[in-house]
This record gives C-alpha cells, structure tokens and sequence, in this order.
C-alpha cells in the first residue's frame, strides 16, 4: 500500500500562493463537471450546469493566465531588459511548460484514433502543432477542448512582442506600453465581436460556440483583463490589497446577477451572448483576484485536495476530454447501458481515471520537463553572475 501511495505522492511547494491555486482548482473541476455531463442521458440534466452559479471555466482560465503570465513581464520589463533574447527566454520558459505536454496528449490521441477508431481529417492535424486550428473560425471536431490552449499559446506569442516592439519603437516606459497594449487588445477584440456580429447570422448554439466562444480572435479580451489585473496589483498594490473585500463582493454579485438575469430576460438574445455576456464574465472573474491573490496559505484536507487539483490541473484539462471521456470511457461497452448503477458507475470512473492518468502525467512528464526549465533558467542567471563578476574585475584591473 504503502509503495502505491509513493507512487502517486506529489510533494507540495509550501511556497505557492493558495488563493490562486483555489481559482485553478475552481476552474479546471469547472470544465470537467461541464465536459462530463455528455454522460448523462439526453435530457434536461445536460442543462443543469447552466442554471449553477458559476462562471465559465475556461474564462477564470483565460484571467488567470493573464494574471500570472502579465504579472512576469511586468517584472521583468521593470528590470529595463527590453532586448530579443529577454523575449526569447521568456517564450521558451512558457513553450517548456505547455508544449511538451500537449504534444505527448496530442500524439496519443492522434495515435488512437488513428490505429483503433479512426475517423479524423488528416489534412486538419498539422494545424494542431502550430496552434492555428482557430484563429478565427470553426474549431475541428477533434481534441475539440483545446481550442481555449490556442488563444492562450498566441497571447504568449503575441502579447509580449506587441509590448517590446511598443517600448522600443515608441519609447515609452514599460507601465505605458503595457496599459496601452491592454487598453488596445481589448478594445480590438470587441469591436472584432461586433463586427462578426454584424455580418454572421446566429440563430443557434452551435453557432455561437464555433464563431464566437471558441476563436482565438473572439477571446483575447478574456487574458488582457487578466493582465490588466497583474497591472494594478503591481503598480497599484495598495489599492489592489485595501478593497479586494469589496471586489470580491461586486465580482460575485455581477456573476449571479449575468447569470440567472441573463437567462431570465436575454434567453434568446444573440447580441447580449455574442457581445457583452463575455465582457461581464471578464469583469466579474477579474474582480475576485485581489481577494483570492492575497490567500497566502491554507492547511487541512480541503487545502490538499485543492492544491493537488491545482498542480496537475493543466493535465486534467488536456486527458480529461478526447482521450479519457471520448476514446476510453466511451469505449467501454458494459458502462454505456442506461441503468442508474451504469450511469454512477459510468461517472465514477471517469473522475477517478481522470485523477490517476493526470497524477501520473504531471509526476512523470510534466514535472520532470518543468524541473529541465528551472535547471536552464539557474545555470543562464549563474552564468550572468560568473560574466557580470568577471566584467567587475576586468575594470577594477583597468589602469583607467
């Protein structure tokens, strides 16, 4: 027993922010619960995710990215490292923490349902590797759930050469090319919403799902509110800290008042969902961030169960859909009779599997990869050091 736990212990950074590792708990089951009710016979329980208060998931994914990913190029464009290979590093840092793990997922799911299912569009995979399944229509009906990873992997790209280039051409200060860029990606991204709007006729779900909610172009908006959020937490920390109670209450009421108000009076209003449903989610999960980023610690099972669920989160998101629900438990021909105890049993597997493959990935794969980048990143900043001392002692020996 005792080697079995071994086997999927996880050790826990004690110095991890809880606040935020509760927010990627939230969102990741969030986007499981949603994906796992295809499960469920179709009925009216396939809506009931609809009616719980919560926000989308993928949403308080995209805030959270941006949150994190703004709040590191902020600190260092403040260290006036405005240079390609400070970019390049960057990009790197984020590539070895994605790319690897996608790609391992990505290549079993091409594998399987090549050699066992088959089915897919050969000529689509290749847009797979390169992120532009999505940019800005229809995602394939294949590994459907990582059309959320593209808009995240061409904010990486995009982002931080927008802000470089900004500093460089324009030569402003780091503060103002950042807000600028926000300021812009932001309001480019809604006016492109409306613009669709205008010229696409949505008269279904589907509809809104494929040229609207799950585009790169329509949801860079969602991450720049994340940024916009590391940008007041760093520059006006103060402010940040002093009315995060009152944030928080404000987040909380404008997603309950968007979600059930939303259902009540614009149920069939392809302009409130196509437009301004994803600026209220942005704003709402945005709002919550000042409370939770100054949850420092936690102790207890609940804090393990949140932490752990946080740490292999980025697993769970890329085994929990096309491989585990669609290509293994769909598959399973005694679990899809229609008896209550299947349907339990059914649902039981697929979280337990969901938890066991996402442990294992994340101990074996991921983190392995993860340690190989912070490895890099501490022997480049030691080599800056051996440099920077030798440089010292060149001058100190200089007879000027």
């Amino acid at each position: 027993m005792n080697k079995i736990q071994a086997i999927f212990k996880i050790e826990i950074d004690k110095k991890r922010i809880y606040g935020l590792d509760i927010i990627r708990c939230f969102a990741i089951l969030t986007v499981v619960l949603t994906h796992s009710f295809d499960l469920l016979p179709n009925s009216k329980e396939n809506k009931f995710i609809n009616l719980l208060p919560f926000p989308d998931g993928v949403a308080v994914f995209f805030v959270l990215s941006g949150f994190l990913i703004g709040g590191i190029l902020i600190k260092v464009l403040e260290k006036k490292e405005y240079s390609f290979n400070t970019l390049f590093n960057f990009w790197k840092r984020r590539w070895l923490r994605t790319l690897p793990n996608y790609y391992f997922v990505l290549l079993i799911i091409i594998a399987v349902t090549y050699f066992v299912t088959g089915g897919f569009i050969q000529s689509n995979v290749f847009l797979y590797f390169i992120f532009c399944q999505n940019i800005t229509g229809h995602h394939p009906p294949f590994f459907t759930e990582v059309w959320s990873l593209s808009a995240e992997e061409w904010f990486y790209l995009l982002v931080p050469m927008i802000i470089f280039s900004s500093i460089q051409v324009l030569r402003i200060t780091p503060k103002k090319a950042v807000l600028l860029t926000i300021i812009a990606i932001i309001i480019f991204t809604i006016l492109f919403r409306f613009y669709r709007y205008q010229h696409i006729t949505v008269t279904s779900v589907e509809t809104y799902g494929s040229m609207f909610r799950n585009t790169v172009a329509t949801r860079l908006d969602n991450i720049m509110f994340g940024v916009l959020g590391a940008y007041i937490a760093y520059y006006f920390n103060q402010v940040w800290i002093k009315y995060k109670n009152q944030s928080l209450i404000a987040g909380i009421t404008i997603c309950l008042l968007t979600k059930y108000i939303s259902f009540l009076y614009f149920p069939t209003s392809a302009f409130y969902w196509c437009n301004l449903s994803f600026i209220f989610a942005e704003l709402a999960i945005l709002l919550c961030f000042p409370f939770f980023s100054q949850v420092k610690s936690g102790d207890g099972k609940v804090y393990k169960f949140v932490t752990y669920t946080s740490l292999i989160a980025y697993s769970m998101y890329l085994v929990h859909g096309a491989l585990i629900l669609h290509l293994i438990i769909a598959r399973i021909h005694f679990l899809q009779q229609s008896s209550f105890v299947m349907l339990l049993c059914r649902y039981t597997i697929f979280w337990i599997t969901i938890y066991l493959v996402s442990i294992l990935q994340y101990k074996y794969f991921e983190k392995p990869i993860m340690s190989i980048r912070n490895k890099k990143v501490i022997n480049t900043a030691a080599n800056s050091v051996e440099a920077h001392e030798k440089q010292i002692k060149h001058i100190s020996k200089s007879p000027v």
